[in-house]
């Protein structure tokens, strides 16, 4: 979709989007969430981002964004805890 993403919003959501700023990857800790995030300039408002829920184009809120970055956040803890705790982490000689 990356390529037609500006066209997509402007005609499936009438979103008045004038330019990609960037294409980002998600992760999710389920299944279910498609793995490619948008942002990009909306006329007369600030940046935006969207994302896909099983190929439907739908917006990604700030909240949802600030929500990810904890689970993110929380995920790298337990990584490196786990790779700690089999000696192949940070702490390891």
């Amino acid at each position: 979709m990356n390529p037609d993403i500006l066209v997509s919003l402007r005609n499936k959501l009438n979103i008045p989007a004038t330019e990609l700023l960037a294409t980002v990857s998600i992760l999710h800790e389920s299944w279910g969430g498609d793995p490619t995030a948008w942002v990009v300039s909306v006329t007369d408002s600030s940046p935006k981002a969207f994302t896909t829920n099983h190929g439907k184009l739908v917006p990604w809120p700030l909240e949802d964004i600030l929500e990810y970055q904890k689970l993110l956040a929380q995920a790298q803890k337990n990584a490196t805890l786990a790779l700690e705790l089999i000696g192949n982490g940070p702490t390891s000689s």
